[in-house]
């Protein structure tokens, strides 16, 4: 990916709903057999199509910590296409956070996430709102079972639409997108785009 972004871009924009018209989706499993992922950088395909927490994969690919800078978090109530995308009703109450994943002080990717209040105990909703810990390292030591479903894969491409992101980001964009499970239940809704600096230690 040629994307790049300095520890010191203040104001990021990320790939806002306004946007994602021009994204063009795929399927996890038909991404893997496109001549897109043949062309990609493998570190980056690997990430794109993981199971697991973008957290994990990242420390163990940079071997460092990840940490997390909250850009906007608020609570919400869901319309009717993410409330169809989670299977609840519309109207349900849901955390939404727009937050950077960084290491060593570089932002890496810019993660925006529904999260079902209903599905959060006590503890991981105070440690969500404390802000400290991404969400995937918050999920991991809950102890809770958390599986991935419905993933897609999508790129920004169009030069005139990245310009409206703000300066120092060069396209394509890589994202994905996906529905997270605690348990049997559906939580939430996760998109990570894939905005910051070479994948590499």
């Amino acid at each position: 990916m040629s994307a790049h972004l300095s520890a010191g871009f203040i104001q990021p924009k990320p790939v806002i709903s306004e946007l994602l018209s021009v994204v063009r989706w795929i399927g996890g499993d038909a991404f893997l057999k496109s001549a897109d992922a043949a062309r990609m950088d493998p570190v980056l395909r690997m990430l794109l199509a993981s199971d697991g927490t973008i957290t994990s994969a990242l420390h163990a690919l940079l071997l460092t910590l990840i940490g997390v800078e909250v850009v906007h978090q608020t609570e919400m109530r869901l319309d009717a296409a993410a409330a169809g995308f989670l299977d609840v009703e519309p109207g349900s109450n849901a955390l939404s956070r727009e937050a950077w994943l960084t290491a060593d002080g570089q932002r890496r990717v810019y993660a925006s996430s529904i999260i079902l209040l209903e599905t959060l105990d006590r503890s991981l909703l105070q440690a969500l709102q404390a802000r400290h810990k991404p969400l995937g390292l918050l999920l991991q030591e809950s102890g809770r079972t958390v599986t991935r479903n419905r993933l897609q894969i999508g790129c920004l491409s169009d030069p005139e639409t990245i310009k409206t992101l703000g300066s120092g980001i060069a396209g394509p964009i890589w994202m994905r997108r996906y529905r997270m499970s605690l348990g049997s239940k559906a939580a939430a809704f996760i998109q990570e785009q894939f905005i910051g600096p070479p994948f590499r230690p």
